[in-house]
């Protein structure tokens, strides 16, 4: 085989071991967005609230497990390696499918929100079974799986759209089938992870803390607001961010384009950067803003959106928490190298409890608006103590930054 054969070649498994946990992971956002939307185009914005409300811990759960696996195994660990933290994925499939089940007996909805625990349990099983072999460099089967479940739900949809009088049970049923069936398959094929020894372990004990802290607590202002305002305050919220899932995905695929080129020594660098991605994300919400009040052969009224005052101005709200919270992101890579983590660690933990507080407050003063400018208050916060503290702290041995241009 020549040299550029052999180039050619392993080109090719690197562009393909690339792209298809990629893939992967895009697959299971777009199913769940299916499953979302379509509760809201078929039930409406007051079954969405109790949808998102029951279907929270699920949220919650994922979001917390997927964080402390991926650290994991990009250190090289095993899950088995690393202390407590069996026990703690055990404790989460256990507890968080209760919260869910609990929720779904206090919440008024459709009868067949009772099933969405089934869909809390298998959504997290299938979810370690994914990260096991994508830890393991195999992520074919993880993105075929993804397909199958993805697949299988876009047939429920297809079928409650004929027969939109039974469409919940279609939904939620065909969520069901796609979630066992898919967490089968990766159950049937882990022996080809089977064979692999990793000894390499990972403590990931203040990760486990900072993800339960910051994917728990903003969602108790969904709760509190559904117990004094209503759920559908919670329903038109939560169909904003439906609405700008599209922003949410330019966030997570801008890390894969400016984190790679971003210098965190650089502190003008790291800026420009920053405010390039955040004022793309936020001129990508004022787009959609106009997209929806123009409404382009009626699509948006189609899928339940809403059209009110109320619902712009949670969209306007989203979107630039979106903006600040993508800032931050970028920021916080050189935040993580230039202050000690138990300075970061602390405002993290903290803005996490400034949202809900600064949610429900605003919330009850102004409804779905309100519950949006949780996150930009947070993040502003969090903002001006990092910027602050770095600015006066200095960085490998130069004095102070205080008076520098904002170039560093």
């Amino acid at each position: 085989m020549t040299e550029p054969a052999v180039r050619r070649g392993l080109r090719y498994r690197v562009l393909h071991a690339a792209a298809l946990p990629a893939l992967s992971v895009a697959l299971t956002g777009i199913t769940n967005l299916t499953m979302t939307v379509g509760v809201q185009a078929f039930a409406g914005l007051d079954a969405l609230g109790a949808f998102s409300l029951i279907y929270a811990p699920a949220m919650v759960g994922l979001a917390i497990q997927r964080l402390v696996l991926s650290q994991t195994l990009m250190r090289g660990a095993h899950v088995s390696r690393v202390s407590g933290l069996p026990l703690a994925l055990v404790l989460m499939w256990v507890s968080f499918p209760a919260l869910s089940a609990v929720m779904a007996v206090f919440v008024s909805g459709p009868a067949v929100f009772k099933l969405l625990p089934l869909v809390c349990c298998l959504s997290l099983f299938q979810d370690f079974l994914r990260y096991m072999f994508l830890g393991a460099k195999a992520p074919a089967p993880a993105f075929v799986s993804d397909l199958v479940w993805f697949v299988i739900g876009a047939l429920g949809l297809a079928v409650a759209s004929v027969a939109p009088e039974r469409a919940l049970v279609f939904i939620i049923g065909a969520q069901i089938v796609g979630a066992a069936v898919s967490a089968a398959t990766l159950f049937h094929a882990r022996s080809r992870i089977g064979a692999i020894r990793i000894t390499k372990t990972a403590p990931v004990g203040h990760l486990l803390t900072e993800a339960t802290t910051i994917s728990t607590l903003p969602q108790l202002s969904q709760y509190i607001i559904a117990g004094f305002v209503g759920i559908g305050v919670v329903g038109e919220f939560r169909s904003a961010q439906l609405m700008i899932v599209p922003v949410t995905m330019l966030a997570t695929q801008t890390q894969a384009i400016i984190f790679p080129r971003l210098d965190p020594e650089d502190r003008g660098s790291v800026q420009r950067w920053g405010l390039l991605a955040g004022g793309a994300a936020g001129l990508f919400g004022l787009v959609l803003m106009i997209a929806r009040a123009i409404n382009p052969f009626g699509v948006f009224d189609l899928l339940g959106f809403g059209d009110s005052a109320s619902f712009y101005w949670t969209l306007g709200a989203l979107t630039l928490g979106a903006a600040l919270s993508l800032y931050l992101m970028i920021y916080m890579v050189r935040i993580r190298i230039v202050l000690p983590q138990s300075y970061w660690l602390r405002w993290r933990i903290g803005a996490a409890v400034i949202e809900p507080i600064a949610s429900v407050a605003s919330g009850i003063a102004f409804g779905a608006p309100g519950l949006a400018l949780g996150s930009v208050a947070s993040n502003t916060a969090t903002l001006t103590g990092l910027t602050v503290k770095e600015r006066i702290t200095p960085v490998s041995g130069s004095p102070p930054l205080v008076g520098s241009s904002p170039s560093g």
